[in-house]
């Protein structure tokens, strides 16, 4: 398993864990860039900053899922905020990232004790098809997405509080 500043870049099988959402392309280390994946098809890299929209941090799709539900909550989360600009702080992103993921898929992940619900718009095949792992968007997706989308804020102006304006 190879690791890129947080992010697995393979998994234990060898296959890539994350992919350009673009073109689907494995992404791989960029050797002179520590913490850097690229796509090799289309050139785009990690570090590069986004527009300023919530939409900027689903540029990497991962392979792995919690449950089958996840990655049609995932598209529909995208959908949801893709034009929504991105908030100054972490928290803020955070918040509207988990009040998409409750819009999407009725969990709230702060104020729940489920480690799993169905949700049946969610359902679309699958032994776990509609089952949504709370678990997982707690613990990886939505800190996954945040981190995605602080770190592609473009830069810009600050203002005295030091937070882009």
């Amino acid at each position: 398993m190879q690791t890129v500043a947080g992010l697995t870049a393979s998994d234990g099988y060898g296959f890539a864990a994350y992919v350009c959402t673009r073109d689907q392309q494995p992404l791989e280390p960029v050797p002179d860039a520590a913490g850097v994946l690229q796509c090799p098809a289309c050139g785009h890299r990690t570090d590069e900053p986004g527009v300023g929209v919530l939409g900027d941090a689903f540029d990497i799709l991962h392979r792995q899922w919690g449950l089958r539900g996840d990655p049609h909550a995932w598209n529909a989360i995208r959908e949801l905020v893709d034009a929504t600009p991105t908030p100054p702080s972490a928290e803020l992103v955070r918040a509207a990232f988990v009040d998409a993921l409750q819009r999407v898929a009725d969990v709230d992940i702060d104020h729940t004790d489920e480690q799993q619900a169905y949700r049946k718009h969610l359902d679309h095949g699958g032994m776990s098809g509609g089952h949504v792992n709370v678990a997982w968007w707690r613990t990886q997706g939505i800190p996954l997405l945040v981190d995605r989308a602080t770190s592609r804020r473009p830069p810009g102006p600050r203002s005295t509080t030091g937070q882009p304006v």
